[in-house]
């Protein structure tokens, strides 16, 4: 539901999802009070890195757009027949129905599992968000990891913190190139 709140664009919101749950585990990791993250920082940033890239896999999305609508398609059809309350829907059972309340809530039901599935279906078409989102928090996560291993440099070998902060460097700079003032200027 907190999707459908907000009044941005649908890949906005996914966005804003992604960097506000990750900014979240980070300011508590970074703070001492998610140990788990603390341990676990590089597969923190792996995984949000790899989830990155796997949003922008034809494949992956053709699987999940085909999913989505396996599961809620067959639902969508109640929502073009609306339910009345006085007696039971044209779709239902013809002109003249004994208006169970039983058959109206269960219809009710898979009108409000349609408007379910047409906001999944939709959300599935804007991934864009879930991308970016994922690739900035994976460029804070892996900062962090850098910063860690600098913290603690006496057990960790001076090429580990050349290659992470050369890494970092690197995705920094292809994160600042997809921005779109960017993009537009030196993009073919």
């Amino acid at each position: 539901m907190f999707l459908i709140l907000l009044p941005a664009p649908l890949t906005r919101k996914l966005f804003t999802f992604v960097i506000t749950l990750n900014t979240i585990a980070l300011v508590l990791a970074a703070s001492g009070y998610f140990p788990y993250a603390i341990e676990r920082t590089g597969a923190m940033a792996l995984g949000n890195l790899n989830f990155a890239v796997l949003m922008r896999n034809e494949l992956f999305g053709r699987f999940l757009y085909l999913f989505v609508n396996t599961c809620f398609a067959k639902v969508a059809i109640s929502i073009f027949y609306p339910i009345s309350w006085n007696g039971c829907s044209l779709f239902i059972s013809g002109h003249h129905c004994g208006g169970d309340l039983a058959v109206r809530l269960f219809f009710r039901y898979f009108n409000t599992l349609s408007v379910v599935g047409m906001n999944l279906t939709m959300a599935s078409q804007h991934l864009g968000g879930i991308h970016s989102g994922c690739a900035m928090s994976g460029t804070a996560w892996l900062a962090l990891k850098v910063v860690n291993n600098f913290r603690h440099h006496s057990i960790n070998p001076d090429v580990i913190l050349v290659i992470g902060t050369l890494t970092n460097i690197a995705l920094i700079i292809g994160a600042s190139s997809a921005f779109p003032w960017v993009r537009n200027t030196h993009h073919k």
